[in-house]
Order: C-alpha cells, then structure tokens, then sequence
C-alpha cells in the first residue's frame, strides 16, 4: 500500500505522480485530510455569469506572478498544507509535494471526485463581511486531459442555501488562472463557501495560489 502524503522528487512528472495517486486510492487508504464538506443539492455545475478569461500559467515551479496585497487566505500556496480547506461532497484533498507546483513546492490535488460538483473548498463566513465585495483569484491544472473548471460560491441565510457561478475557465494540463467577484450577500449568513467545481468525475485537478482581497 502506498503512503502518499507527499512526493519529494526533483524529477516528479504528471504521469509518476497520477500512477502513484490511482495505485494509493485504488489501495484503499486514508488521506488523513479532514472530514467532507457538505454536497450541493445540485450536481451538475451550473454556467458561470461573467468569469475572467483564463490566463495560461506555463508550467509552473518557477513563481509565476506575485500574490496580491491585502490577501485574506492564509498559506495561499500550500506550503503548510491545507488546514482551513475542507472537500465539497464526498471528495478528497491532497498535500502535494513537487517542482511542478506553481509556486513554491507545494499545492493540493482535488481527488476522488464521484460527482463533478465536488472539490475544495473554503468555508468563508467569518472571514468575509456582509454585503461586501472580494476578488478571488486561483490557479488550476488538470492532472489528465484538459476539462472545465467552475468557482462557485454556496450562501445560505436562515437555512436557503443559494449557489452562485463566480467565473468558469477551460483548464489544460498547464497552469491556468480563474478569477472572479464574490459578492457577499447582506443578510445574517449560515454558510458562505466558495469552492471549484466541473471537470468530470475522476478527473482530478490540482490548485495552487488562493487569494481572496477586497474590492474598493
């Protein structure tokens, strides 16, 4: 059985990675990652409003473009793992260790996914504020083959959950950048969680880079 916490190797590549991912998850193991989220009622992803174009990232490893000031996730690339992070649906989280991360030597895989609403999320309600807005802004890459990635954002006041497309980009097997508003709605919020969602079940996806900043 393997034990996959992490992948040191200076020469990791997409295939060594994804063969040792399947044999780990096909063995049956625990990822030790946290508990599931909560799943959407839905499950197929609805058509995001006005995304911002992708933007392709290369290859990664190198850094790529500095984070934004005034970022409200803590650890945006991962370097200490995942905490704050939980899976939306019965999916699951991956620390992952690699050159190929798109910055620094870390980023999370988005695994195990059954439905194609499922994948990481974080849960924001005590860190956003009512009525406000915030730019969110991630970088994606498909483990396999290129597929559609969505950011959604779920808002639930007294028990009425709604689910809101923030932006949708196609996503390759290279670094690719989503971004989109979160617009915070103005009532007294029971949950407020974005997450990404939309590639087809099995498809996993890696996410490095979360920033989530004010709007003036």
């Amino acid at each position: 059985m393997y034990v996959l916490l992490s992948i040191q190797a200076s020469a990791c590549s997409l295939q060594d990675f994804d063969a040792l991912e399947k044999g780990y998850l096909a063995a049956g193991g625990d990822t030790g990652t946290g508990a599931a989220g909560s799943a959407g009622d839905g499950g197929e992803p609805s058509t995001a409003g006005s995304g911002g174009a992708p933007s392709n990232g290369g290859n990664g490893g190198s850094g790529g473009e500095p984070l934004p000031e005034g970022n409200l996730i803590p650890n945006p690339s991962f370097e200490a793992g995942h905490e704050g992070w939980v899976p939306f649906g019965m999916s699951t989280i991956l620390d992952v260790t690699t050159p190929e991360a798109h910055s620094g030597q870390k980023c999370i895989l988005s695994a195990s996914r059954s439905e194609a609403y499922m994948g990481p999320s974080y849960p924001a309600r005590n860190l956003l504020e009512r009525g406000k807005s915030y730019l969110m802004t991630a970088w994606l890459r498909m483990v396999e083959a290129p597929d559609s990635v969505q950011l959604t954002l779920k808002s639930d006041c007294s028990a009425d959950p709604q689910y809101t497309a923030i932006a949708a980009v196609p996503v390759s097997t290279e670094w690719t950048k989503i971004e989109g508003v979160l617009r915070v709605p103005d009532c007294e919020l029971v949950e407020l969680t974005p997450y990404f969602e939309g590639p087809a079940p099995d498809a996993n996806f890696w996410v490095d880079d979360v920033t989530i900043t004010p709007v003036e």
